[in-house]
């Protein structure tokens, strides 16, 4: 009997485990799981292409609209060509010579905003109509009115808090730093003009070109920690008889290009020099009068060269 038992039980046992063996045995074996690779996400930093035309140094030649075709015309061919552009100019736009009065010189700032200019350089030429011309063009409907060294020390009516030191626009997607540059010469040639109550009341930062260079860097930092992409430098300097573009271009850091205008038939340049960080900068100089421009040009990639009319 107990025999009998002990092999029932055995049989129920084996039965169990047949049973088990049979749906372990029936199952699929698990995949092995897949690594997941997350591709990397690389940031597209291009951006539309945009040229910039600048002029300077047309002494009061150009006084309509009319006179500036050349230049609004050429903006208005990019545009088509879905190119972004702009329209800045280096100073000395008016003069008591080739304007003959302020009323037309303030004639010609309407004219550069009609034509599509949004900054000028107060210059030289600017300052053959006196403080009080001044005070009229910064009043004028013209292109914004910048210099970045324009400074006043005197007891009256302060006008160069109206001067515009820099300016961050946006053109497209891409905020352009403009910081515009008096010749510091200016005060040798039109220093009549600056004497307030038998002393020197307006001054451009000193006669050497290290004070300016600091002054420069000075706006171009505030462009920079107001959000500007790329840094442009228009410079006033004519003659470079304190300081030129160059030795400027040498001594500061951070800006993207220099541009300037040469007075008279002088060539106009494309170089490259090496900045305050040891770094290419590049700079161009158009030349001056009615009809020529120069084109700064901006690749979507945020390279910089220069072309000339």
């Amino acid at each position: 009997m107990a025999d009998s038992m002990k092999k029932r039980i055995t049989a129920l046992l084996l039965a169990v485990v047949a049973v088990l063996t049979c749906a372990c045995s029936s199952q699929e074996p698990a995949a092995p799981e897949e690594t997941v690779i997350e591709e990397e996400t690389v940031e597209d930093t291009r951006h539309e292409e945009i040229t910039i035309l600048f002029t300077g140094n047309l002494m009061g030649e150009a006084k309509t609209e009319a006179d500036f075709k050349a230049v609004s015309d050429r903006a208005e061919e990019l545009r088509k060509s879905n190119i972004l552009t702009d329209i800045v100019d280096c100073g000395n736009h008016v003069s008591a010579e080739g304007s003959g009065s302020l009323d037309v010189a303030l004639s010609t700032l309407r004219a550069m905003r009609a034509a599509g200019y949004s900054h000028v350089v107060l210059n030289a030429g600017e300052f053959d109509f006196g403080i009080d011309g001044i005070r009229q063009m910064l009043a004028a409907d013209g292109p914004v009115n910048m210099s970045c060294n324009f400074r006043y020390s005197g007891f009256e009516e302060d006008i160069t808090k109206d001067v515009v030191r820099f300016d961050v626009t946006e053109i497209g997607s891409v905020r352009i730093g403009y910081v515009a540059v008096t010749d510091i010469a200016i005060q040798n040639s039109h220093g009549k003009y600056f004497i307030e109550d038998g002393r020197t009341a307006f001054s451009f930062c000193g006669r050497s070109s290290s004070f300016l260079a600091d002054t420069i860097q000075g706006s171009i930092n505030s462009c920079r920690s107001e959000g500007a992409d790329i840094v442009i430098v228009v410079s006033g300097l004519r003659s470079g008889e304190v300081a030129n573009i160059v030795d400027l271009a040498q001594q500061i850091s951070d800006a993207d290009a220099f541009i300037c205008s040469y007075e008279g038939n002088s060539d106009p340049m494309d170089t490259v020099v090496l900045n305050g960080h040891n770094e290419e900068v590049p700079v161009g100089v158009v030349k001056g009068g009615l009809g020529t421009y120069g084109e700064l040009k901006i690749s979507p990639e945020g390279k910089i060269t220069f072309a000339f009319k």
